[in-house]
């Protein structure tokens, strides 16, 4: 499960609207443990052999609860891959697919990427690898270590 940082609220808390699908999120929801983790969800997923409607309810339950694009397309990441673990059928895995989220997510990335190289990081001479092979060299690896 994870916690909304900005208001505190839990899986099972969080109101979700989905419209195009009528789906009993309290249903859902209340089926949902504090403290969940990705891989206890999809073990819960085929245990109570919930629906593609259902596994949309709770990709969109975990959309709504996570703090920003890219933790939420990692978790869902993590649980698809999960459920693909378990041998889900494909149907329940797409549910769990969202390509706004993925193209938003991509987009946040690829920013982030930019400004990081944009920054010029300078790292101190110990770390460059000039002096790291320096180090390297210095070692005397014939001798064997005692036990």
């Amino acid at each position: 499960m994870i916690s909304d940082q900005r208001i505190g609220w839990y899986i099972s808390q969080v109101p979700v609207v989905i419209p195009e699908a009528e789906v009993n999120i309290s249903l859902v929801s209340d089926n949902i443990s504090e403290g969940e983790t990705i891989k206890e969800t999809a073990h819960r997923i085929i245990r109570d052999n919930l629906s593609e409607r259902d596994a949309k309810a709770i990709s969109r339950i975990l959309e709504e609860t996570s703090p920003n694009t890219v933790v939420i397309l990692s978790c869902l990441f993590r649980l698809r891959r999960e459920l693909r673990t378990l041998n889900a059928p494909e149907k329940i895995i797409s549910a769990m697919k969202n390509l706004k989220t993925i193209k938003l997510s991509n987009k946040i990335q690829k920013e982030h990427n930019e400004q990081r190289k944009n920054e010029e990081l300078h790292y101190p001479d110990h770390f460059s690898l000039e002096s790291v092979k320096k180090r390297l060299d210095e070692y005397d690896v014939s001798n064997i270590p005692d036990k």
